[in-house]
């Protein structure tokens, strides 16, 4: 090969990694664009969660907004997404012509990165499901397929992935959601009315399959036990739950073994008192501290003794509540949905009433 020749070769091999080159950097480009989410806007969650609880002490429907739903995540990511390796900084959605987008800027071994997905929300058989139509990276349009299964890697543990869905279970909520859907760019949803003689126990139902006090759905995954009025039980029917854990349930109301109602309750306790350390920690005035420790102290005493009579402190409580400033009642509120799961969260709703 003459001179020519291998020049013409050189300059060919130059350009073709020149052209290489540039088609990556532009892929870089377009998959490392993380946009401007600061410009969704998000309505404050503490008067999101009063809208939802409004609808929910009568049993009826709510419109969220976009930033009403925005308010929402925030209670959600606060708590934390992901694990050492990708770990999710914010939920953003946009709503429009009865579908929803999410923009969810992430970081990944120390690159951030913007996911972003435009599909359908469902609510079937108890579950959550998030059906995508598109996924981009950035700018950038990835197979559905691929950006799930990897997805799949890093939230096992807080969300379930299919091949074509996200996953989340109703439970997850801190109100009980009969029905939902997108209308137009609001998300409407039913809600159950709220009784204070129940409880819907979630993952702790488990525990309780089998009694005359849960049912379960078609695939028995997503079992829901509810739970008899939390009313003083007589000393007969009351022994040490740390003596009977190991016992079969059964025989509800005998002797020696407390009802299988009494045992997820009292788990239920365990959690919660657990739980109040964080938020004790975290609101911000004597006053709401006061409050989590006397909450604390009566969830203490009822994990001990599940027959004992709290609904005097359960007053006190509330009247203690009632007197706390707007913005003090913002923190409580806000605290304890960002420190609390939402079966905790429910039981401690039922015996207070807050």
């Amino acid at each position: 090969m003459n001179w020519s020749s291998r020049k013409k070769v050189l300059v060919g091999a130059i350009s073709l990694f020149a052209l290489i080159l540039a088609v990556l950097s532009y892929l870089g480009y377009r998959a490392l664009w993380t946009g401007d989410v600061s410009a969704i806007k998000a309505n404050p969650s503490t008067s999101v969660v009063d809208k939802v609880r409004t609808a929910e002490k009568q049993g009826g429907t709510v419109e969220l907004s976009e930033a009403d739903i925005n308010g929402l995540f925030s209670i959600y990511t606060k708590k934390g997404l992901g694990n050492e390796f990708l770990s999710v900084k914010g939920l953003y959605a946009e709503i429009a012509n009865d579908q929803i987008a999410l923009n969810i800027p992430v970081n990944f071994k120390g690159i951030n990165l913007l996911l972003y997905s435009q599909g359908k929300i469902a609510l079937e058989n108890d579950l959550i499901v998030f059906s995508p139509a598109v996924v981009k990276l950035g700018k950038l349009t990835l197979p559905k397929n691929f950006v799930l299964n990897n997805l799949s890697r890093y939230l096992k543990d807080k969300i379930t992935v299919t091949d074509d869905s996200l996953i989340v279970k109703k439970s997850t909520l801190p109100f009980d959601v009969r029905s939902l859907a997108i209308s137009g760019d609001k998300v409407v949803i039913a809600i159950n009315k709220f009784a204070g003689e129940s409880l819907a126990a979630g993952n702790l139902s488990k525990e309780s399959n089998g009694s005359t006090g849960s049912t379960s759905n078609d695939s028995g995954n997503n079992s829901v036990a509810i739970i008899k009025p939390l009313q003083p039980e007589t000393s007969a029917s009351v022994s040490n739950p740390e003596e009977n854990k190991d016992k079969p349930t059964e025989s509800q109301g005998s002797n020696n073994t407390p009802s299988s109602d009494t045992v997820v309750r009292t788990e239920l306790l365990r959690k919660a008192s657990g739980e109040l350390n964080g938020v004790y920690a975290s609101v911000k005035t004597a006053n709401e501290k006061q409050i989590i420790a006397k909450i604390q102290s009566v969830v203490n005493i009822m994990v001990q003794n599940p027959s004992y009579a709290y609904q005097a402190e359960a007053n006190v409580v509330r009247s203690q509540y009632n007197k706390l400033s707007a913005e003090e009642k913002n923190d409580f509120k806000e605290t304890i949905l960002t420190k609390m799961n939402p079966d905790t969260l429910r039981q401690i709703k039922i015996m207070f009433k807050l």
